[in-house]
This record gives structure tokens, C-alpha cells and sequence, in this order.
């Protein structure tokens, strides 16, 4: 039937932003897992993680240790990776040619049960050491984990590659030798770490910041080498209890990672490697939406976190300090993170600034350019066009002074004058434009002086 409804069209459309917006308030933890289906699973609660029967241990503490701050993140994220070998830890102890006493006490744990053994009368390292297999042959004959070892040595080893764990060691000696052990654990993971954090990314690429549930030198280092590669970018956290870092030697995950200036990848030190510091820490502090406000990551308090203030001495401190390496210490009886550096001694919330300003600007421009076509539109080559990118730059440059991340006044983007563009950019239809911004600093060190009159 002929009519004349064609003369009235109208069309309705929406403007939905692209998909792929980069989240910078997401913690991940990626450790051994043997779960069927994604390898990345979402926890809104410590419930959540309490009612995931496939979660291994140490995942656990790390997921409920990040629920355990304040405040407290929205989400957290588990990554499941395969080991390469079995996990293990070997107990070196050390007695510095004395004895113990009658009475003293040994303690190693594995995930949460003690493990104790209390010398009856004065003996060496070697008999402290068959004391403490014996008595974990006993305390863990139902667990997935084999106990062996000669003379001083003490060796948990894990019975599969998927059964991780926890691991720490009290020594109380009263005698006349300072009782302590040398700590050696396998790296189960560095292998292929990168194909494997590959894998997390392919199943769910949501999250900015991960830590994994290993100590050991070599996996800390190949997942730093990866992160430091991740466009959208990412952020590493690892923890070491490894006493090279303290010294500063040669071969130190701290020492390695200052010397290839990696700017996504910081180390806390902490002592007890059962302590789940470093993933707390993350999780705590990227709760702050940087959209919306900025925050140093010095001064963290971590609920459930122990101070390891008896731990390091002043140059201790100062050397890992001087590496770019964090710690949690007290300050004025509280204990808390500091410094938080990246191995290139950048402070950690201003590498949290380069990689939201980027994400943003990228993001920003994308979301321009498809709405406009989506119009049936185009952005013209004049003047006019010119200046709508530049005002969406300006734009993203604005919420970040807002949030925080830039100085009032410090951003400038600059564009060219369409009569200054070159005939091959027209062609190519290519703009060129730079900004400038002046990253906002903060006050982490105050020094007082004061002059009392006395009348």
C-alpha cells in the first residue's frame, strides 16, 4: 500500500562505550591450582573463599588475608598455574657449633599445623633435626607431603605439583648457641611462568594487580620480566623472605630487579613467607579507585600481619630501602609498609598514574572515534576536528587532576594547526598531539624544627 511514512524516519541510537575498559581496583593472586573450568575465579567475601572446596591453601590465606583489611576490596581474583615440579622447603639449621638445652623448643608449621619438637637434653643441630622429622613424620601422615632429610636438614616435599603449601619455623633456644635455620625452597613455577600469566590474561584480563604464592627468587623474577611487558599494563607484587635481600648480595630479587629498572614490578621482604603481606598490601591499596582519588602505598597498616621490626636491623632496613625494596616496620609502635618504591625507585602510586592516564587517554580517544562512526559520522581533518581530540585528551588530563594524579594548573595538550599538518599525515589521516602534566607529589618524610622563648 503506497503512503507517505518514509518522510518521517527517526532513529534512535545509543552510545555505548567500547568494551575493554582497564580496571586498576582489582588484586589477583595467582598460585597452583588444579580446578576444572576458568582458570580465573571472582570473590566478593570471605565467604566466597571459605565455600571454594578447590582452592589450595595458600591461596586461601592470601584471598581471606586481602578480605581482612581495611578497607576492604570490592573483589579478588584467584589464577590457577600449574607447577613445573613438586613444591618444596628445606630447613638448613644452624646452631653456630653450641647446644641447646633441655626444654628447648623447635617449632616448623605446614599450612597450620605445629609441628614441635623440645630437645630433652643438650643437643646439636643434627639431633634437633631428627627430633623435628620424627616428629613431623607424625603430625603429617595423613597430609599430601613427604618428610625427609639428613644431618641438620629438615625437607617437606609436596607428594604432587598441585598440592601446595605454607611454611614457617620458631626456634626458642635457651642454650648457649643461637638456634636459627637457612631456608631454601624450590621454584616450582619459572619454567614458563610467562606462557602460564599468558593464560590468566586470555581467560580474564579484569585485574591490574597480582602477586603469586611464591617466595622463590627465580619465579619472583620471571613474573616481574612479564608484567614489565603487559600493554594493557599490569602490576606485580612479590614476597621475599630471602636474607640476600637484606644483605643486598649479588643475585637478590630486590638487587636483580633495581639493576633492570623495572617500573610494574615492587618487592615487599617479609619474614615469615606464611604470611600473606604482599597480596594484602595490594589488595588493600588498590581498593582506592583511581578514577576517583589517589593514595600513597606507604604507611599501609595489614590486619593479621605481623611487624618485623626483631627481624631487621637499622642497615638492613636501609639497604633494602636503598634496593627499592618495601618492608613492614613499625612507625611510632604501628606497624606499616614502607616505602613503596617499583624497582626503579619510582614511588608505587606514581607508576599507578602512567599506566591510568595512558589507559584512560587510549580509552578515551577509541570511544570518540567509534561514536562517531556509529553516528555515520566522521571526525573531520579541519580545525574543528583537530580540536575535539584535543578536547578529549583534556578531558581524561582534567579527571586526573580531580583524582589526584596531576598538579592544579600543570596540564597543557598541545595539537597542530591544520595548516601545519603535513600532506602525508592528511593522508594517512594521522594526528599528532602531545600533553604535558606534572605528576602531584605527597608528603611521606616531615622534619620539625622548633625555638621554645623561655621569658
Amino acid at each position: 500500500m503506497a503512503n507517505f511514512d518514509v518522510n518521517v524516519q527517526v532513529n534512535v541510537l545509543t552510545e555505548n562505550p567500547p568494551a575493554g575498559v582497564a580496571s586498576f581496583t582489582t588484586a589477583l593472586i595467582a598460585g597452583i591450582g588444579d580446578w576444572a573450568g576458568s582458570a580465573v575465579r571472582s570473590y566478593e567475601s570471605a565467604s566466597d573463599v571459605n565455600a571454594d572446596s578447590d582452592l589450595k591453601y595458600p591461596m586461601v590465606q592470601a584471598l581471606l588475608a586481602a578480605f581482612q583489611q581495611s578497607p576492604s576490596p570490592a573483589i579478588v581474583k584467584a589464577g590457577r598455574m600449574s607447577a613445573d615440579v613438586a613444591p618444596s622447603v628445606d630447613w638448613s639449621i644452624e646452631d653456630g657449633g653450641g647446644t641447646s638445652d633441655g626444654g628447648d623448643s623447635f617449632k616448623i608449621w605446614y599450612n597450620d599445623i605445629e609441628i614441635e619438637y623440645v630437645s630433652p637434653i643438650a643437643q646439636n643441630e643434627d639431633a634437633i633435626a631428627t627430633g623435628l622429622r620424627n616428629a613431623a613424620n607424625t603430625a603429617l601422615a595423613a597430609e599430601p607431603v613427604t618428610v625427609s632429610g639428613a644431618t641438620n636438614h629438615v625437607i617437606l616435599t609436596a607428594d604432587t605439583t598441585s598440592d601446595p603449601f605454607l611454611y614457617d619455623h620458631l626456634f626458642d633456644g635457651s642454650g648457649d648457641a643461637d638456634f636459627d635455620a637457612r631456608v631454601v625452597v624450590s621454584g616450582y613455577i619459572p619454567a614458563n611462568i610467562d606462557d602460564k600469566l599468558d593464560a590468566l590474561v586470555s581467560d580474564d584480563s579484569d585485574w591490574y594487580g597480582f602477586s603469586i604464592d611464591s617466595r622463590v627468587n627465580a619465579d619472583l623474577d620471571a613474573a616481574a620480566a612479564w608484567a614489565e611487558l603487559q600493554i594493557p599494563k599490569k602490576m606485580f607484587i612479590g614476597q621475599s623472605s630471602d636474607a640476600d635481600v637484606l644483605a643486598g648480595t649479588a643475585g637478590a630479587v630486590t638487587v636483580d630487579l633495581k639493576a633492570l629498572g623495572y617500573e610494574q614490578s615492587a618487592i615487599l621482604w617479609k619474614s615469615n613467607d606464611a604470611e600473606q603481606a604482599a597480596f594484602a598490601w595490594l589488595a588493600k591499596t588498590l581498593s582506592a579507585d583511581p578514577d576517583v582519588e589517589t593514595t600513597i602505598w606507604a604507611y599501609k597498616t595489614l590486619d593479621g600481619i605481623i611487624s618485623d621490626e626483631t627481624k631487621v636491623s637499622t642497615t638492613e632496613k636501609n639497604q633494602v630501602l636503598d634496593d627499592y625494596g618495601s618492608l613492614f616496620l613499625p612507625f611510632k609502635s604501628t606497624p606499616v609498609t614502607g616505602m613503596g618504591r617499583s624497582a626503579s625507585g619510582l614511588p608505587l602510586d606514581i607508576i599507578v598514574t602512567l599506566n591510568w592516564v595512558e589507559a584512560r587517554i587510549q580509552e578515551a580517544i577509541v570511544a570518540q572515534l567509534i561514536a562517531y562512526s556509529n553516528r555515520n559520522e566522521k571526525i573531520p581533518y579541519t580545525d574543528i576536528g583537530i580540536s575535539v581530540m584535543q578536547a578529549t585528551v583534556e578531558e581524561v588530563l582534567a579527571n586526573g587532576v580531580e583524582a589526584g594524579h596531576f598538579e592544579e594548573n600543570s596540564t597543557e595538550v598541545t595539537v597542530p594547526l591544520l595548516e601545519d599538518v603535513s600532506a602525508a599525515d592528511k593522508t594517512a589521516r594521522l594526528l599528532r598531539m602531545r600533553f604535558v602534566a606534572t605528576a602531584a607529589g605527597a608528603i611521606e618524610t616531615v622534619r620539625v624544627t622548633g625555638y621554645i622563648l623561655i621569658d
